[in-house]
């Protein structure tokens, strides 16, 4: 009876811990960049205002503002990068069309299969 009163203390702790973080840098970026694609010109701004808010949140990472802008500079590079394999390829049709995935696929069904059926 007395434990029932207490349970409320580890949701409220969750909640202020959410609260408490920033979004993620790579996050903000990946948003910039979709924003950017944007051909509505009332909306182009959000790119910069995502980079903005990559860089506060990488600072509060990093020492100095010039390691923070290092790093949101690689970020951005990877993620253009990114992007342009993803629309080059396509992972889930590569997954059947080409035969080491296939074999790949195959196998971790297969241990999948049996680590379900196995006891």
């Amino acid at each position: 009876m007395y434990y029932l009163r207490y349970a409320y203390h580890c949701p409220l702790l969750n909640l202020h811990a959410n609260l408490q973080c920033w979004q993620s840098p790579r996050w903000l970026l990946r948003r910039a960049v979709a924003a950017a694609k944007i051909e509505n010109p009332d909306q182009k701004h959000l790119s910069n205002v995502y980079y903005i808010k990559a860089f506060k949140a990488l600072r509060k990472l990093r020492n100095t503002k010039l390691q923070a802008a290092r790093d949101l500079f690689r970020i951005d590079h990877e993620l253009r990068a990114e992007m342009a394999i993803q629309t080059q390829h396509r992972p889930f049709i590569e997954l059947f069309t080409k035969a080491r995935n296939r074999r790949a696929l195959f196998a971790s069904l297969t241990c999948m299969i049996f680590q379900q059926v196995s006891r």
